[in-house]
Formats: C-alpha cells, sequence, structure tokens
C-alpha cells in the first residue's frame, strides 16, 4: 500500500502506521464451528463438528446428579476413530455450548494439527471467556499432542507466521488485571506465541511478544474474542485505565 502524502497536522509516524498491514492476521485454515444436534439417550447436549468433509469431531455431555457430568468425544475420520471421555468436575455444562475445530500446522513441518477450541467457563463480573485447546493428530489414531488453556479464544488464536513461511503459530492469552471504576470494568490481555515441537506446545523465543491490551467488559459480549483486532492496535502495553481498582 503506497504511503499517502503528508496532511497538515498528521505526525509521519502516524501515516505510516496506517500504511502497515496489521501486525496480527488470522491463519487460513479450515475451521468449524459445532452445531447442537438432535440426541437421544445418554446425552444432555450434543454438538458436532466437520472441518472436512471425512473429518467430524463430536462431544456428548452427559450424567445427573449425583454424578458429576462427563463429556465424551468421537473423532472419526474416514475408517479410522477415536473416543475418549472426561469427568466435569471445575466446568459447568450449560456453559460449554461453543466449540470450534480447526485444521491448521502449529509446527511448521507442513503437517496439520487437529485443533479443538472448547469454551470451558466465563467468569463473574467482567465476564471472561476462559478456552481449552485440545491438539490432536489429524490421521488415525488421533494421538494426543498438546493441551493448553487461553481466555478470548477468537480469530487470530490462529494467526499467520510473519515470515511468511508455512504453518500458523498459535497465541495464548492470559487476563493480567481486571480493572473497574464507577462506571466501566474491563481487563488488561497478555499475549505469548506458541509453536508445537516433539514434546509439546513451546513458546516461540523468535517472535516478539505482542503488547498487552485492554479491553473494555462490552466487548466481551460474545463467546469469542478479537484477538487479531485487539493485539493489532498500535501503540504501547496498555494498563488499566486511570481511576480503576
Amino acid at each position: 500500500m503506497p504511503i499517502p502524502p503528508p496532511a497538515p497536522g498528521l505526525p509521519l509516524a502516524l501515516l505510516l502506521a496506517a500504511a502497515s498491514p496489521p501486525t496480527l492476521q488470522t491463519c487460513p485454515v479450515p475451521v468449524a464451528e459445532a452445531v447442537e444436534t438432535a440426541e437421544a439417550g445418554a446425552c444432555m447436549i450434543k454438538h458436532c463438528a466437520s472441518p472436512m468433509p471425512d473429518l467430524s469431531v463430536c462431544r456428548c455431555i452427559g450424567g445427573s446428579p449425583p454424578q458429576a457430568p462427563t463429556a465424551a468425544y468421537t473423532v472419526r475420520r474416514g475408517t479410522g476413530e477415536r473416543h475418549w471421555s472426561v469427568t466435569l468436575d471445575d466446568r459447568i455444562p450449560d456453559q460449554m455450548g461453543a466449540m470450534d475445530v480447526a485444521l491448521a500446522d502449529l509446527s511448521g513441518t507442513g503437517t496439520p494439527s487437529l485443533v479443538i477450541a472448547e469454551l470451558a467457563a466465563v467468569s463473574n463480573g467482567v465476564g471472561i471467556h476462559s478456552w481449552t485447546l485440545t491438539i490432536l493428530e489429524a490421521q488415525p489414531p488421533f494421538r494426543t499432542l498438546a493441551t493448553a488453556e487461553t481466555v478470548e479464544y477468537g480469530p487470530g488464536t490462529l494467526a499467520r507466521r510473519p515470515d511468511g513461511e508455512t504453518g500458523c503459530d498459535l497465541l495464548i492469552v492470559t487476563p493480567e488485571d481486571v480493572c473497574r471504576t464507577g462506571e466501566t470494568a474491563g481487563v488488561v490481555l497478555s499475549g505469548q506465541w506458541m509453536r508445537l515441537r516433539a514434546d509439546g506446545l513451546r513458546p516461540l523465543g523468535s517472535r516478539p511478544r505482542p503488547s498487552n491490551r485492554y479491553v473494555d467488559a462490552a466487548d466481551l459480549s460474545d463467546d469469542r474474542g478479537q484477538p487479531a483486532v485487539w493485539f493489532s492496535a498500535p501503540g504501547p502495553g496498555r494498563i488499566c485505565p486511570a481511576g480503576s481498582r
């Protein structure tokens, strides 16, 4: 994009920032949002997603008091499949509607992994959305490669590599400080780039961490966040607004 000619009262640094592409761009990979399906039998809630025609991931939440609810998962691709289940001791089933399934090369080797992102909880007050990420092999036997936790998962969690090489970088977002004033509330978020290695997810030292960003609670109303937008904003790291407690 050509740099526009200087205009009266506009500093050159601002013009350069306007002419530059966003610093964080969503990785162009198949992502399927899970939909709730009708289910009889043991499932209270069932969601399924298919990022490709021959690949599906389903989650069945079942159980009844006094037993803790469980989530049973099924991954199928062609004739191969895997089943496993977990006890939802610290999760609220009614908050677990959102689930995305993506195919993304997180190692830079050209081999995509299956990324299952699940909404795990929503905090009281500001309403921070906590997500669990489960990364599997994309082919049978669908071995688990890594797990991680992040907040405000959404476009930009899987991001383009800045060097133009193949694959995506994973942005893990952490809430650093909750900010409240008399009339508003929000949260300061930090980000850490990760890459998939043979021994799991590891911090990516070659890509500088994005600057912290303050996000108003009004922008946290959706289950999915907007890390590509928030962490592409120019300027130094943000802190809580003056007068916060």
